[in-house]
């Protein structure tokens, strides 16, 4: 069966898995048990997935710098002008859709866990690419070794996405209950930033930097398992495993390019994050009494953009991150944030897009495409 049918079938399974059993006894300690094991599993893979893709790519990148100038500069235009786009979209939201209520305090008042172990290894994988650049015939046995070892990595994230279905019914089945106890009002918010980001805003900023040469919608469908993974999971490090896979596999993007992509766009696309932080800076702005003009929007956008990049060691809270260093920046008081539900699974959704699309605009615009040896889609 299609990778995406699974895990669209096990996403819908884990919702009414929910609905059916939520009040028993044993669900919650089944439930919280697998997720918690799960989102280990997740951190730990990505962490030695990132360590063995980036350390070959960035030494094949140093081998071929003229290229690799151009990917580098590729994924620092596209985190930044996503991110802004995205950014004010959301303030422009805000300010044509009626201001929902506040949340209950007991919602808003959470702690951002930060760790930085993505940091650590990113920069050990950058150094060790570095050092096993093939600039003579004595480290050729070291690259193809290198090399070897990224291939091995990729067949790993292949093979586990063909069960990572599993895996996501846990997600959804712990995820639904968010939806539980709120009106449609409170959710309308997040749906048209979360609507409007997927389906106007990332294909148009797609095509422009493609020159309108690729479908940006039957990239992003070829996208569905991370995405789905990252909106369950409600945490995009949930769907790093089949977004390695679905860039290599079933996009057909080189190695290199994914290696180096993937862990650049967990720091520099964060525009889903930023664009629902910028949401949320804008109503707290609002719910203190304060008007909240278009100058005020670009200034909130602005300041959720540049911010954004500090969010990638706090994975799963990284809109608390950048509300908390927005409101440092305009002299207010972190604890006035008004969040809304489905910010975490939908930011987290669109960030993964962000980061899915940028490998196949690099591959792209640098002939990086390459024969795809597993359709997942059609």
């Amino acid at each position: 069966m299609k990778n995406w049918l699974t895990y669209l079938v096990s996403s819908v399974l884990g919702i009414l898995f929910y609905f059916m059993f939520h009040t028993e006894t044993w669900y919650l300690p089944v439930v919280s048990t697998a997720v918690n094991w799960l989102q280990a599993f997740c951190g730990l893979s990505f962490l030695i997935i990132m360590g063995l893709t980036l350390s070959a790519a960035v030494s094949s990148f140093l081998g071929h710098k003229d290229i690799g100038t151009g990917v580098c500069l590729t994924t620092v235009l596209w985190g930044l002008v996503s991110g802004f786009v995205l950014c004010l979209v959301a303030g422009l939201v805000f300010l044509i859709l009626p201001a929902v209520p506040a949340l209950p305090s007991a919602v808003i008042n959470v702690e951002p866990v930060v760790t930085n172990n993505f940091f650590v290894v990113l920069v050990a994988a950058l150094l060790l690419g570095f050092a096993l650049r093939p600039t003579a015939k004595v480290f050729k046995d070291a690259y193809s070794l290198s090399n070897s070892l990224s291939e091995a990595a990729f067949r790993f994230c292949k093979d586990f996405s063909r069960f990572w279905w599993i895996a996501l019914f846990f997600f959804s089945a712990n995820s639904a209950s968010s939806l539980q106890g709120n009106n449609f009002s409170i959710l309308l918010p997040s749906l048209v930033i979360a609507a409007v980001s997927v389906a106007i805003v990332l294909p148009l900023l797609f095509c422009c930097f493609t020159h309108f040469k690729v479908n940006p919608f039957r990239k992003m469908f070829r996208l569905l398992p991370p995405a789905l993974s990252a909106l369950f999971g409600q945490n995009a490090d949930a769907a790093y495993i089949p977004l390695y896979s679905s860039e290599r596999n079933n996009l057909g993007i080189q190695k290199r390019i994914v290696g180096f992509c993937t862990p650049m766009f967990r720091i520099l696309g964060r525009g889903g994050s930023a664009a629902f932080a910028t949401y949320a800076v804008c109503l707290a702005i609002y719910n203190s009494g304060e008007a909240v003009s278009l100058v005020t929007v670009l200034l909130v956008a602005a300041a959720c953009t540049c911010v954004s990049f500090a969010a990638f060691s706090a994975p799963g809270t990284e809109v608390l991150v950048i509300c908390s260093f927005a409101f440092s920046l305009f002299e207010r008081k972190a604890d006035s944030i008004d969040l809304l539900p489905l910010l975490a699974p939908l930011s987290a959704m669109v960030d993964i897009l962000i980061s899915g699309l940028g490998p196949i605009i690099i591959g792209k615009n640098f002939n990086a495409d390459c024969e795809i040896c597993n359709w997942d889609t059609v």
